[in-house]
């Protein structure tokens, strides 16, 4: 598992039995992802105990890799 802080915010999409709903991901935001082997595309991360799928894309463009501590 590897985790960024978020240097500026970005969005993501949460499922629920209502349906999909833009989901708003602010900066300053620790991020822990999951293991892959994907460079590109959707992943599905937890953001305040939903579950919210994000482009991993936006997280290392917009992301710093931090320690499990979340220090940089």
């Amino acid at each position: 598992m590897f985790s960024y802080r978020l240097k500026s915010a970005i969005v993501g999409v949460e499922r629920s039995a209502a349906g999909m709903h833009i989901t708003n991901i602010p900066s300053g935001s620790v991020l822990t992802l999951p293991d892959t082997d994907k460079e590109t595309g959707m992943i599905e991360i937890v953001f305040e105990a939903r579950n919210v799928s994000v482009f991993l894309e936006d997280i290392r463009e917009r992301g710093e890799r931090v320690d499990r501590a979340g220090r940089a």
